[in-house]
């Protein structure tokens, strides 16, 4: 048993981390763009897959261990991310769209996935193996460990992806104007 997970490193490889696993949602991610882009996504109601995911994680205590990483989440998390391209679609202002905040952490949205799991491991590292899940101090350090993973998203984002996408990327074409056609060989 790991003292950062409340269960073994090679479970959690084999649930989390196995690429049958991860191709699974990366399946599943195909298919609901598919689904997405041909116009047969059946609602852009919010409240029904934010309900399933909120109903997930309030069953947690109950669900086998590891259930939660993956295969319990993945269903609602994957209709409220279908429901949200939808509105995108649609052309519907959201808080996410209109919120100067929330542009900016979905910006840095790719930092936090690079850094998220080494600030989690750093934290738990120094809060000791102490801590245990399901108690007020483990709400309190994942909080911590929520809060810190950010912050440091936002300062990867900011530091080091913003001043390498200037000098590395090339400007956008306009949308409306077609390229050259290219030769190749």
């Amino acid at each position: 048993m790991s003292s950062v997970l409340p269960m073994s490193l090679e479970y959690w490889w084999l649930i989390y981390f196995f690429p049958p696993v991860r191709l699974l949602e990366f399946v599943l991610g195909i298919l609901l763009a598919r689904i997405v882009l041909t116009g047969r996504w059946p609602s852009t109601q919010l409240f029904w897959p934010v309900l399933g995911l909120v109903a997930v994680l309030a069953a947690e205590p109950i669900m086998p261990n590891g259930y939660l990483w993956v295969a319990a989440t993945c269903v609602p998390a994957a209709a409220i991310i279908a429901t949200m391209a939808v509105r995108d679609q649609e052309q519907r202002t959201t808080w996410l769209g209109r919120a100067p905040l929330m542009i900016r952490l979905g910006e840095a949205s790719f930092a936090l996935y690079v850094v998220h799991m080494p600030v989690i491991y750093a934290i738990r590292h120094l809060a000791g193996p102490g801590q245990v899940f399901g108690t007020f101090p483990a709400v309190l350090l994942a909080v911590t460990m929520a809060i810190a993973s950010v912050l440091a998203a936002v300062v990867l984002w900011r530091v080091v992806e913003v001043p390498m996408m200037r000098r590395f990327s090339r400007p956008r074409q306009p949308a409306n104007t077609e390229r050259a056609p290219t030769r190749t060989g």
